[in-house]
């Protein structure tokens, strides 16, 4: 039999910081449903579900991370001594950003005017308290990472087995504090801190390149993380739409996600043979930080903006079909988590 307590210090050694990444990918699914909404003013109004959905993750993901600090506070700094921990820690950053982007568009799209006076400064300040938490901590943590790897490469230590493409979620939050940032009026910190993540994107992709030559490929379980690499054009795209740039590097950026999409599928036929597996959830993001860039362009190329309406059109049905995907994507990865986690508890407890 094993004791109450311990069984709880098993539970919240397990839950990492990583299991953010349901979090954004959730918030990632709400953004694509939000464009096409815009897009689409007679769609059905399906943003407020998926936000009500990322609004449970989040308490949940809370939960069980207080949970943890109270029952095995010890296992988060075993976590983020760790490189690879490290660097997924960030998820959890960029996970609060992202929510806090959620925040905001409920305050603009799914609340009915009564609603909205009685609920929109709270949601406000809760957006923005949100978004300070994870914009300072996703700073800080990009900086630990940045440490971490320069004193393994500098002290010609195994620096380059630790590299994976996990390393791109600091970059990526960076670059994603404009989402709510500007909206609250930090447009200054969210440039900054934009440039940041836009200097990490490159120097973690040349570490890439010298970890597959020198060590060689990736383990089997961590191959979905190179989807992760998807992220940064596009994320870079959103932003520089945000900063009001010439839409050319939008397309640009959205053209590049395309093309590591590309170069990704013969990873994900090879994932396809593969049962569920809890890393399955680095595909979610990305491919929704891709479907949202697009849609973005979509909304640009509109006839009154002089573009011809049968462009707009395509990409808009485009952008409309690969959100079903990943909402589809979405569905099979919290039922097969959720399977999992019932599992893992019910074993859990019959130890008791």
């Amino acid at each position: 039999m094993m004791p109450k307590s311990s069984l709880l210090t098993r539970l919240a050694t397990d839950l990492k910081l990583n299991q953010f990444v349901i979090l954004m990918g959730w918030s990632g699914l709400y953004f694509c449903v939000a464009k096409l909404e815009h897009l689409y003013p007679k769609m059905p109004a399906f943003s407020g579900a998926v936000a009500g959905v990322a609004i449970l993750v989040f308490f949940l993901l809370c939960a069980g991370f207080v949970l943890r600090l109270v029952f095995a506070p010890k296992s988060i700094s075993q976590e983020l001594s760790q490189p690879l921990g490290l660097c997924g820690s960030a998820a959890a950053a960029v996970g609060m950003v992202l929510f806090s982007s959620v925040l905001l568009g409920l305050v603009q799209r799914t609340l009915d005017p009564e609603q909205l006076s009685m609920f929109a400064p709270f949601l406000f300040r809760a957006s923005e308290g949100i978004w300070y938490v994870g914009a300072v901590l996703e700073l800080a943590l990009s900086l630990a990472v940045l440490a971490m790897y320069l004193q393994m490469l500098v002290a010609q230590d195994k620096g380059l087995s630790f590299v994976a493409p996990v390393m791109f979620i600091p970059a990526v939050g960076n670059v994603l504090v404009f989402m709510s940032g500007i909206a609250l009026g930090h447009r200054a910190w969210s440039f900054w801190q934009f440039i940041f993540g836009f200097v990490l994107w490159p120097l973690v992709s040349v570490l890439l390149v010298l970890r597959t030559r020198r060590v060689g490929s990736l383990p089997a379980q961590m191959m979905p993380s190179w989807f992760i690499a998807v992220s940064p054009p596009c994320v870079i795209g959103l932003a520089l739409i945000a900063f009001d740039a010439p839409i050319a590097w939008a397309w640009l950026f959205w053209t590049l996600g395309a093309c590591v999409i590309a170069r990704l599928v013969p990873v994900f036929r090879e994932l396809l043979g593969r049962p569920y597996s809890a890393s399955l959830w680095a595909l979610s993001f990305p491919l929704a930080a891709w479907v949202s860039l697009g849609l973005s362009l979509a909304d640009s190329l509109r006839p009154e903006a002089g573009a011809p309406d049968f462009l707009s059109k395509s990409l808009s049905a485009f952008g409309l079909g690969m959100t079903a995907v990943v909402a589809s994507l979405l569905l099979w990865l919290s039922a097969k988590t959720f399977g999992a986690g019932r599992r893992y508890l019910r074993a859990s407890f019959d130890q008791i």
